[in-house]
């Protein structure tokens, strides 16, 4: 190639690679075929990460949430952040434990961007024993993979029987259906799915 006079020249010098290391290297380039230069290159090679705003949610319902349904669901937001100079491409494992949700899967954080991810938690039936423990898995493209810690705990619920918890059917003749009922009294401000355990029959 021919610079003239006082004119000047832009060249491209293009670096790839799919390995994490760091690299030193000498371009080397002549002027007129006689003069020999030297430039010399550095370039260093990352996995690609994000940055993870939250890595261990607890999930707990309270008394004083009010749910329309019997079906209780929290969402809390994570904040997956690209502070690379490439697009960073992520798939979430479907969690082992069926009470956790992810949204989205899969998705694309574009360098110096940011997503959120909802994680959720339902409480199938308003019924969960104990706490639910869970490790959300997230592999990257060209990238370490990284989990999210989770747990959801349901606070029992509070039912109270109103009136005498003995129930008197008195003297009944044989063969004769006789029914009583009970009243359970809700003192939660959430909505409580019960079952009957047990039926003696006579």
């Amino acid at each position: 190639m021919v610079i003239n006079p006082g004119s000047t020249v832009a060249f491209t010098l293009v670096f790839f690679s799919k390995e994490v290391k760091t690299f030193n290297f000498t371009l080397k380039y002549n002027i007129n075929y006689r003069q020999a230069f030297k430039l010399k290159v550095k370039a260093e090679v990352k996995n690609v990460a994000l940055k993870v705003s939250n890595t261990n949610i607890k999930f707990q319902f309270k008394n004083e949430k009010i749910y329309d349904k019997a079906e209780f669901t929290q969402i809390q937001k994570v904040k997956l952040v690209n502070t690379g100079n490439g697009p960073a491409t992520f798939h979430w494992e479907e969690p082992s434990k069926k009470y956790f949700t992810i949204s989205p899967m899969t998705a694309i954080v574009q360098p110096n961007k940011h997503i959120d991810v909802d994680v959720g938690f339902t409480a199938l039936d308003g019924v969960v024993k104990g706490e639910i423990e869970d490790v959300l898995k997230c592999n990257l493209e060209n990238g370490l993979p990284f989990t999210i810690n989770v747990a959801g705990t349901l606070l029992p619920s509070k039912l109270k029987l109103q009136g005498s918890d003995v129930i008197k059917f008195e003297c009944i003749h044989v063969g004769v259906e006789e029914s009583r009922e009970f009243v359970l009294v809700n003192e939660n401000k959430q909505m409580t799915a019960y079952s009957i355990v047990s039926i003696i029959y006579f």
